[in-house]
C-alpha cells in the first residue's frame, strides 16, 4: 500500500518556510495562510484560494487557484500562463513541472514558482476580478469544457 504521508525527512527540505517567504505578496492581496503542512500551504481570501504544494510522491512543485464556492474547479499555474497566451515566452509546456528533492532545489525553484504566479496571477488584475465573479473558471480558453 502506498504511504500518502510525507516522510518526517521532508521537513528538512524547508518547503513550508520557503513558500511562506516567497509567497508573502499574497498577504498584501488579502490572502492569509489557513493551512500549513510540510508539503502544502493553502492561502485564502474572502472568495479565492491559492494552494502551493510539493507532491508527496512526485516531489513536483505546483500552484492551484480557484473560488472557495467551487473548490473542485481550480486552475494551475500552467492554466494561468496559457490564458495569458505566454506559454512560449515563459518556456512552459503543458507538462512542465519543477520536480525538486533537495533543499537547494526548494530554495531555487519555490521563488521561481512564486515569481511566475505573481507575474501572471497577482499582477493580472483581471484574473482576480474574473475569479471573484466566477466567469474566469467558465469562460477561460484554458479550461476544458
Amino acid at each position: 500500500m502506498l504511504n500518502k504521508e510525507p516522510s518526517p525527512e521532508r521537513a528538512k527540505l524547508g518547503f513550508k518556510d520557503e513558500v511562506l517567504s516567497s509567497f508573502r505578496f499574497l498577504n498584501d492581496a488579502r490572502f492569509s495562510p489557513v493551512e500549513q503542512e510540510m508539503t502544502l500551504i493553502r492561502y485564502e481570501s474572502p472568495e479565492v484560494f491559492v494552494t502551493v504544494y510539493h507532491g508527496r510522491a512526485s516531489f513536483e512543485l505546483g500552484v492551484e487557484i480557484g473560488r472557495l464556492k467551487e473548490p473542485n474547479n481550480k486552475l494551475t499555474l500552467y492554466d494561468i500562463i496559457a490564458w495569458a497566451g505566454v506559454e512560449k515566452a515563459e518556456r512552459f509546456g503543458q507538462h512542465v513541472a519543477f520536480q525538486v528533492s533537495s533543499r537547494e532545489g526548494i530554495q531555487e525553484f519555490v521563488p521561481k514558482l512564486a515569481g511566475g504566479f505573481y507575474k501572471r496571477g497577482c499582477q493580472e488584475k483581471t484574473l482576480f476580478s474574473l475569479l471573484r465573479s466566477g466567469s474566469f473558471l467558465t469562460s477561460s480558453p484554458c479550461v476544458a469544457s
